[in-house]
């Protein structure tokens, strides 16, 4: 017999289908969801016009992200990160930049969010983390990271 662990995943159903949500509920969630699927849908439905509301009423703010550039003293573990194999092989065919940017306007679309790897992720970091490692965090390709994100996919 194999036992599968459950993940805690979030589902952000407002910018889904119905039908990819009637999809998601059916074939992927516990039986008491499946049951629930009348409430779920009136509960979609809500969350559907807030994000169809949002698109209209937010047009251009993803455009409008405020960029600074990474201060100086940060120079030398940016350039580590840069000449890094990993990071080479990975934007060798693009053109890069690396800049901080204004977060709260950044559209990145999700279809699920596995809530486990976020936790393990926030334990990587210090409580209060400086610069020096948002940059290592957010840039750094290390072989150790890549290997646990493999477990965690195909665990």
């Amino acid at each position: 017999m194999h036992t599968m662990r459950a993940e805690t995943t979030l589902f952000p159903y407002g910018v889904s289908t119905q039908a990819e949500v009637i999809s998601m509920i059916r074939s992927e969630c516990v039986e008491e969801d499946v049951k629930d699927l009348g409430t779920i849908l009136s509960e979609w439905r809500e969350a559907s016009s807030h994000f169809q509301q949002l698109v209209k009423t937010e047009v251009g703010v993803a455009e409008s992200v405020r960029t600074e550039q990474i201060s100086e003293v940060h120079k030398g573990q940016v350039e580590s990160i840069t000449s890094d194999y990993l990071f080479q092989q990975s934007f060798s065919m693009l053109p890069i930049e690396l800049k901080l940017v204004e977060i709260g306007k950044l559209v990145a679309a999700q279809r699920f969010v596995n809530l486990d790897y976020v936790e393990k992720l926030k334990s990587d970091l210090p409580e209060k983390p400086e610069m020096k490692d948002l940059i290592g965090f957010c840039l750094s390709p290390k072989l150790e990271q890549l290997l646990r994100i493999h477990r965690l996919v195909h665990a």
